[in-house]
């Protein structure tokens, strides 16, 4: 929750793609930065992840968001979230500028992500509070794959007032 606050979101659905302006960062969809870097998405899916990525970036001193743009936008929503909390979660800076795609640590770091996303495009008080008890009525609410529904009902269902943390996810990755 502190995370929304910090950024001044308020309502739902998310909207992930407004946060790293908010923040310095750059965002790019795959095409943008491709073009930008005279090569194509495809060499960005193959050479850094199918989904998206985030770098710190030297030359323009900021992080580096970047999701492919032929994703639907429900996924987008979640790789932009799930890149976003590589930054929030000092994943990546300016010491280390880029995750090893199988690096050690790797697999703790995106789950770490993972969750991030999950808080950040699901809050659970305000589901909650809404009276949202199924896969779809998160889907719809939230705008999350629909694969990641399970995973965001079972948060909602473990979530208490007073926690500060979620429960263990298995089912999210």
């Amino acid at each position: 929750m502190a995370f929304l606050l910090e950024q001044g979101i308020s309502a739902l659905l998310v909207n992930p793609c407004a946060i790293p302006p908010k923040n310095g960062w750059l965002i790019f969809s795959y095409s943008a930065f491709a073009a930008r870097i005279q090569e194509s998405p495809a060499y960005l899916q193959t050479h850094y992840d199918k989904d998206g990525f985030v770098l710190w970036s030297e030359p323009a001193q900021t992080f580096v968001v970047c999701y492919n743009d032929s994703a639907p936008q429900n996924e987008i929503r979640w790789t932009v979230t799930h890149e976003i909390g590589h930054i929030s979660l000092h994943h990546v800076s300016p010491g280390c500028p880029v995750l090893a795609r199988h690096g050690a640590g790797n697999c703790l770091y995106e789950l770490e992500a993972e969750c991030f996303a999950l808080r950040v495009l699901c809050p659970a008080p305000v589901l909650l509070e809404c009276g949202v008890d199924t896969p779809e009525e998160i889907a719809n609410m939230c705008g999350i794959p629909g694969r990641r529904t399970g995973a965001a009902l079972a948060y909602v269902r473990g979530f208490a007032a007073d926690s500060q943390t979620a429960p263990l996810l298995s089912g999210i990755m």
